[in-house]
This record gives C-alpha cells, structure tokens and sequence, in this order.
C-alpha cells in the first residue's frame, strides 16, 4: 500500500507532487539523459556489486524512465541520490501515473490536501485602496533570464495575453523579451489563485515573487 504524505510546501519553490522511488542502481540513470539506456545497461561488462544492482533492476528502471521520456522536459522534475528516484510534477494526472508506475517500488507518495496549491505559495502582501482595474488581487514578478530561447519567449507572452485573468502591459511585454540577465523587478497582474496555478504550470521556472493585494480597511 502507498504511503502518501500531505504536501506542506512547494518543493524546490515551485512543484505541488512528489513521488519517491527506491530503485537499486538508480543513479545509473543520469538526470533526464534517457538516451541509449537500455544499450548502456545491456552493454555493462563489469560483475561489480554495483553493477548488479543495475542489471537486477533493469525492467524497473527502463519503465520509470519510459514514461518519463513521454513528457515535456518542463513537466517534471527529478532528483536521484544513491538507490533514491525523486520525481516532482505540478499536474495531478501525471502524478495519478506516477503513482500508479511500480507502486511496489514506491516509498512514499506527496500530494497537497488542496489541489490548486492556494495554500501553499509563498506570497507577500501589499496594501491597496482598490484593485488593479477593480479585480487583480496579485502581483506576479516574473523572470525572464530563465526563459532564453526568444521563440519560446514570443509563445508564452501570446500565451499570457490570452488569458483573461492576467495583465500584462506593453512596457513588461517588450521588457520580458528583451531581458536576458538576473532582474525580476517587473510584473504581471493576476486575477486569483486558480490562475496563478495556471501560471506556475504554464512555466513555473519564469514565475518569481507573489504579492497578495490586500484591500485597507
């Protein structure tokens, strides 16, 4: 039976799910490079005691990393220490496969008790006499130098001008496209929570500081 644990706050400071594995061998599998490992274990020569942790538990490992191979790079994250697979998501359907992927092999499963993870953003409070345009109730300062790839920067700024729930002016639009270097003192508007979650899996690595907008009385 899967052991699962209430998430208490945002791993690393931006995944809501976590799901660990003990996998012998485990850091044969190097972070996210799948490429040819089902040749590299096939090919391994040596009898050593760690090697055969490998090849004991090479269906294990080709499963897990099969169905991580299947997801967008930016999807999930993964951290291995010793014979310890950690893998960490912010969408629920892919932690619903996680879990459900060598559950024998599971230690222990981490889920937030609230699933948009509202409880669980670190977010700083300003004090306002109204909202921004009567309904955003955040700040959201972005980060751009961690998004390089200037297509990629075009997207999500289309992206991000689709959403009702967020502003974004002219000024921070052509600000994100242009910044290259650490400075995140630029930002979007956000109407509530379930759109800030919207935000963080739309690309968590570029969401930096939330401020809550609190009304005064």
């Amino acid at each position: 039976m899967i052991h699962y644990k209430p998430t208490r706050k945002l791993f690393y400071g931006k995944w809501l799910y976590k799901v660990s594995y003990v996998l012998p061998g485990a850091s044969f599998v190097r972070h996210k490079a799948f490429d040819d490992l089902e040749d590299k274990i096939n090919s391994i020569k040596s009898a050593s005691h760690y090697h055969k942790k490998v090849i004991d538990n090479r269906e294990e490992l080709l499963t897990l990393t099969g169905f991580l191979k299947t997801l967008t790079i930016d999807s999930y994250d993964m951290r291995i220490e010793t014979d310890i697979i950690d893998v960490y998501t912010n969408q629920e359907t892919i932690f619903d496969i996680l879990v459900n992927t060598l559950p024998n092999k599971i230690r222990y499963a981490q889920k937030p008790d609230d699933p948009t993870g509202q409880a669980l953003s670190d977010k700083k409070t300003i004090l306002v006499k109204k909202y921004p345009q009567g309904r955003f109730k955040m700040r959201v300062y972005l980060k751009p130098h961690k998004m390089e790839d200037s297509a990629e920067k075009l997207r999500y700024l289309s992206w991000i001008k689709g959403m009702p729930g967020i502003s974004i002016s002219e000024a921070v639009e052509r600000w994100f496209y242009a910044t290259n270097w650490n400075w995140d003192r630029r930002y979007v508007l956000v109407d509530d929570d379930k759109t800030l979650l919207l935000l963080r899996l739309k690309n968590s690595n570029v969401v930096g500081t939330v401020y809550n907008l609190v009304l005064e009385d």
